[in-house]
């Protein structure tokens, strides 16, 4: 219902307070109001239309967090109440879940110390790590962006375990323990890592430019996409914007066939970003460094009878119309696939 009568209010505001009435359409989240603007002057001004627009329908905002000093009283100072409770006293905030600190305007990790517990307690006798427990460890890294994609020995790790048959609360192996808490102990420096949130840079002279990368191996396969911009002195600055990772299935595949999983998978996310964010892109790239792949996505869609009928349709409406160098989507955009290029997953 709340979620009914906040866009039942943006509605009656679209005519006087149509950035506003925008913003809480599209980009509300749970209880969170996520936008970006270029100035903090427009900022600003979003954040006082979106305050008077809530009044109208009676809700308010408890406070804003920017990256920028917003001047607006003491709302910052309210908010830093909950933000120190979350992280000891550091300017950091979870926003739709990730942490972002928005001191330096980085989105980072929280790995909390209880995943290596285990392996630090007095009494390892009674540090038994069981596979209910395991999975319910990774499952709390939380990474809808993918940018721990790297980190894949867990979901190795854990069709390992079922591979081997062991039940939920079947007491692992040693030499399986001790696998699991180095592994936790590795995933604990995650929390070193951090990545910056804006993506667009500052006085870049060009469009930017998507750039996604497959590869693949006979346990795992993937694909991360990059955005791309000239600046003013002529060098080119990248950023990470997303990537996914996936395990390979259990009945054993070619490496050719996974890397032709990897660019299905490559094409599905560049169209992902492509349609979720406001960023135009004048150019979309894909690398792969397979050549097999190249020779199946130039050949043409009736070649692909060696595949299974499921995978054979898959890759005809992912791969289109394919002539030379560079090939079609739906017929809506052009994209270059050049080989040549390595991304490691």
């Amino acid at each position: 219902m709340a979620q009914i009568a906040l866009r039942k209010t943006a509605q009656e505001s679209q005519a006087t307070n149509p950035g506003a009435a925008k913003v809480l359409t599209n980009n509300v989240y749970m209880d969170d109001i996520c936008d970006s603007v270029d100035t903090v002057k427009k900022a600003q001004e979003l954040s006082n239309d979106i305050d008077s627009v809530l009044a109208k329908g009676g809700f308010s905002v408890k406070g804003w967090i920017s990256n920028k000093d917003m001047s607006k009283g003491n709302e910052r100072e309210k908010m830093s109440d909950v933000t120190e409770v979350f992280e000891g006293g550091a300017e950091v905030d979870k926003v739709l879940g990730v942490v972002w600190n928005h001191g330096t305007d980085e989105l980072r990790f929280k790995v909390r110390s209880d995943l290596i517990k285990a392996s630090d307690a007095a009494d390892q006798s009674a540090a038994k790590l069981i596979k209910r427990m395991i999975l319910s460890k990774v499952a709390r890294i939380y990474d809808p962006i993918g940018l721990a994609s790297a980190f894949l020995r867990a979901k190795i790790g854990i069709q390992h375990l079922w591979q081997l048959g062991i039940g939920w609360d079947q007491e692992l192996q040693p030499a399986i323990q001790d696998q699991w808490t180095r592994l936790f102990q590795e995933v604990m420096k995650l929390n070193e890592v951090s990545f910056p949130r804006g993506l667009f840079t500052i006085g870049a002279n060009e469009d930017a430019t998507l750039c996604t990368f497959s590869d693949a191996s006979r346990e795992t396969f993937g694909s991360c996409a990059y955005i791309r911009q000239r600046e003013e002195n002529n060098k080119y600055e990248v950023k990470l914007i997303a990537a996914k990772s996936r395990v390979a299935p259990l009945k054993q595949l070619t490496i050719p066939r996974l890397e032709l999983q990897a660019a299905v998978l490559a094409s599905r996310l560049a169209k992902t970003i492509q349609e979720e964010s406001r960023i135009k892109f004048s150019d979309v790239m894909f690398f792969t460094d397979s050549t097999i792949v190249l020779a199946w996505i130039r050949s043409k869609s009736g070649s692909l009878n060696r595949l299974s009928p499921q995978e054979s349709a898959r890759y005809k409406v992912t791969l289109t119309q394919f002539s030379g160098d560079t090939f079609q989507v739906n017929s809506m955009q052009q994209m270059t696939f050049r080989e040549g290029y390595l991304c490691r997953i």
